[in-house]
């Protein structure tokens, strides 16, 4: 993100969490509570959290601070906070902490915990440790603001997952195997399917592309989508499901730069009836495979490493 924008956001977000900033505990340089330590953030300072491209697959998430005040801060700790998942999610700082220059932002990355589904609408916030210029410290916890509000949407997708794998895990771990549909070349994602032994089942409804990949019809044609309505009971003995696949287009870059192509969706219907997307990452073995395929089928030099 640009220094700007950055500043931007942070300037926008001001008022939003102003009257938040109460919650802060600070101390002196001196020891706890010490006088005239500071009662919030500096003037200017904001606080926002986002997920980029490159986090979605690692799911990170990262926390932004920007400084549209006049002096330095030094962050010294962060982290989110959520019943949303199952512990906090905290920035692993360096020695010292990471200083924040006035008119200029920093993203702090933080991995997130797994999936935590009691609360139905989880509040979320972030934690901040800091030192002023003047060397006064203090921790200010405030509402987390979330930028693209992708928080409540993680946790859709996430808890929809968590009552899908409590039936059957689903992974893509081997290489792809090769062949065609109607002599268009073709490779087969295996997606193994381990039932649990539960007494509930899901559908999965339909196999969804990728911003990679295309989906191969019977026909030999490429397709956003195929319809499956294959049932997956907790009964079931293990099997594999294969995904058809093929070049979404043929682009030198796109496998240099790709960050969800291999990332393959699953419409499906959980055991209690609610519909969503099951997100399955393909496995640095599988992954390799696909990039493998796709510059043997578009006529490209083989991706190194």
């Amino acid at each position: 993100m640009g220094l700007q924008a950055a500043i931007g956001v942070g300037a926008a977000l001001a008022a939003a969490v102003a009257g938040t900033l109460g919650l802060a505990g600070c101390t002196g340089a001196g020891g706890e509570n010490a006088p005239g330590a500071p009662a919030a953030l500096p003037d200017g300072v904001t606080v926002d959290v986002y997920q980029t491209r490159t986090d979605l697959p690692a799911r990170r998430l990262e926390i932004a601070v920007a400084n549209a005040g006049t002096e330095a801060l030094t962050v010294t700790s962060a982290e989110l906070v959520s019943a949303q998942f199952a512990g906090p999610a905290v920035w692993h700082a360096r020695p010292g902490g990471t200083v924040v220059h006035a008119g200029f932002a920093v993203d702090l990355p933080v991995e997130l915990p797994g999936p935590a589904c009691d609360d139905p609408a989880p509040a979320a916030a972030v934690r901040l440790g800091f030192t002023t210029a003047d060397g006064a410290t203090g921790t200010a916890e405030l509402p987390a603001v979330d930028r693209y509000d992708r928080l409540p949407d993680m946790r859709a997708e996430e808890c929809f997952g968590v009552a899908v794998a409590k039936v059957a895990a689903m992974t893509i771990d081997g290489p792809v195997r090769v062949g065609e549909v109607d002599g268009a070349p073709t490779a087969f994602v295996a997606v193994a399917i381990e039932p649990t032994g539960a007494e509930d089942a899901f559908t999965i409804d339909a196999l969804e592309d990728t911003v990679l990949l295309a989906l191969r019809s019977p026909d030999g044609a490429a397709a956003e989508s195929l319809p499956l309505g294959l049932r997956v009971a907790g009964t079931d003995a293990p099997s594999v499901l294969e995904i058809p696949i093929a070049p979404a287009r043929c682009d030198a870059h796109a496998v240099a730069e790709d960050k969800q192509g291999t990332i393959f969706l699953l419409e499906a219907t959980a055991p209690d009836g609610a519909a969503g997307l099951v997100r399955i990452a393909a496995a640095p073995e599988a992954r390799a495979s696909i990039y493998a395929f796709y510059a043997q089928a578009c006529g490209l030099p083989a991706p190194v490493g």
